[in-house]
């Protein structure tokens, strides 16, 4: 994954290594996003669609709010 970014605050997730330095806030960004992006699960009226090789949640209409699952 290139180019892109995600803010988390809180706790490390399961899938971070490194401590949290100066607060609990971090941005996580290229390959470190990648496992966070497979736990998502698609809410009613999605569309699924495949980007290299993986399907990956097209959210229809203008909710575009996803479920982290765990």
């Amino acid at each position: 994954m290139n180019n892109t970014s995600i803010g988390i605050l809180g706790p490390l997730s399961q899938f971070e290594e490194k401590p949290v330095i100066g607060g609990s806030f971090r941005i996580l960004e290229n390959g470190a996003v990648e496992p966070f992006l497979k736990t998502m699960v698609p809410k009613a009226g999605t569309i699924l669609v495949r980007i290299d090789g993986e399907d990956v949640a097209r959210i229809a209409g203008e909710d575009t709010d996803v479920q982290m699952a765990g």
